[in-house]
């Protein structure tokens, strides 16, 4: 995927605010936009409303660039009345115009918002209301922050506002997947608690996702569009690891860290609710996940001696391919075979060994990656099916690959591998599945590079 989709900042869960944001704590003195277009020592600060519309010019009316939900950093540069220029910090950041009073020093939390709320004299709808959104903005699919909140406005005898959040509490807790009829089917990678875009599958084929075509204010709401959608704070996916469905996944809070769009997620229905895998809108498979499947000590030998041989050829010295192959720094999975056949084994080797001696002033390390996928053939003996092997010299250029599921993906019949690629600051993502006799990558999905 190019980068450049992301280089335009973004950005904004949709907005879950029904009633208007109450003022917030008074801002430190700031330099007036007449006087001083810009300061050259912005102040931090940080959105308190559950969301703040950031606009192209200090008014109600002016055109919107995005939602910046709450939490999110701030450089406040100027003020106009009761409006303020901010850089708003996320991505490669923007500059745009919000209400003074959205904002504020402290970094919201669940502690003190929930503090706030518990602050409030029932007396005071207004505020209970809002306050009442932040806790759940905060939070969106803790079911226990809609309790909480429920509770007060209860006291408060706020019926109408009762009914609204019990709704969306009862559809928080009985999610359910749905495509939108405009929709295309789109696969997400589920890694260590976050989601990421990984692919969009027409047919059997599977091409880059998002694609947004587009610049300047096109590009931005359509950007804004597919986020609202995609990452929509409850929107639940189809859950897959191990071949098989394991429950549902939320979107959870957005982010787009590090230029990659993202959001934690929460499982819903999982036997296996630690485990990486993809989302889908769609169903991939009914059946159950595959059981753990351990290579043997046979097929661990034989990964380990072809991996040998593989460095070999590649002309690593002697006497790093020990250290290269040590357990700590080596992965071994087996992948179910195809019609009773021998497992697919998957081999990811990841060190950098530091330099003995510094050379001309630089510090060059030997850093080394190893991706095999090692078929039986016909004798029942392994041979590499595909190898990616990469040395580099330097930190940033260090890149590691791990295997992290398997999955039939394009729907032909057969498990793909989804493996994560590491960089020095972010990861990317591969599908890679079996074409003809060879082993193919099948989509340039949310590369990091």
């Amino acid at each position: 995927m190019n980068r450049s989709l992301f280089a335009t900042s973004i950005l904004a869960t949709a907005c879950l605010t029904n009633f208007p944001a109450s003022a917030a704590e008074a801002a430190a003195p700031t330099p007036q936009c007449a006087v001083q277009p810009e300061n050259p020592d912005p102040a931090f600060a940080y959105v308190i409303a559950s969301s703040a519309a950031v606009r192209a010019a200090p008014s109600a009316t002016a055109e919107l660039i995005a939602y910046a939900p709450i939490a999110t950093r701030l450089n406040v540069l100027c003020q106009q009345e009761s409006w303020l220029k901010v850089d708003v910090l996320a991505s490669s950041g923007f500059q745009g115009w919000m209400r003074a009073n959205l904002q504020g020093r402290d970094m919201p939390t669940i502690e003190a918002a929930l503090a706030a709320l518990h602050a409030i004299g029932p007396g005071n709808l207004p505020a209970l209301r809002t306050q009442g959104e932040r806790v759940i903005a905060l939070d969106p699919v803790a079911e226990r922050n809609y309790e909480t909140v429920l509770q007060a406005l209860r006291q408060a005898g706020d019926a109408e506002t009762v009914h609204k959040l019990e709704a969306r509490l009862a559809a928080l807790r009985s999610p359910t997947v749905a495509q939108g009829s405009d929709e295309p089917k789109v696969i997400f990678i589920a890694d260590n608690g976050n989601m990421r875009p990984l692919a969009r599958l027409e047919g059997s084929k599977l091409f880059s996702f998002p694609s947004i075509g587009g610049t300047g204010l096109e590009y931005s709401k359509d950007y804004l569009s597919y986020v609202a959608r995609y990452f929509a704070a409850g929107r639940a996916y189809h859950f897959y690891t191990r071949g098989g469905v394991d429950g549902m996944a939320l979107a959870q809070r957005f982010s787009d860290e590090l230029e990659q769009p993202m959001a934690t997620i929460k499982r819903v229905a999982a036997k296996a609710p630690g485990a990486n895998g993809l989302m889908a809108n769609f169903k991939l498979t009914e059946k159950q996940p595959d059981g753990e499947l351990a290579a043997s000590a046979g097929q661990q030998k034989a990964a380990l001696e072809l991996a040998r041989n593989v460095l070999k050829a590649k002309g690593v010295q002697p006497a790093d391919i020990p250290r290269i192959l040590e357990a700590e720094h080596v992965a071994i999975s087996a992948v179910p075979g195809q019609d009773g056949a021998a497992p697919v084994l998957v081999l990811t080797a990841n060190l950098a060994i530091p330099p003995e001696k510094q050379q001309q002033d630089m510090l060059v390390f030997r850093i080394y990656t190893l991706l095999l996928v090692m078929e039986a053939n016909s004798q029942g003996k392994y041979e590499v099916a595909h190898q990616v092997f990469r040395k580099a010299s330097g930190e940033s250029e260090e890149t590691t690959l791990d295997f992290l599921t398997y999955a039939d993906v394009n729907q032909d019949g057969k498990p793909e591998l989804v493996l994560r690629e590491g960089f020095y600051e972010s990861n990317g993502y591969w599908i890679l599945g079996r074409q003809g006799k060879a082993w193919k990558e099948l989509v340039e999905a949310n590369r990091g590079k």
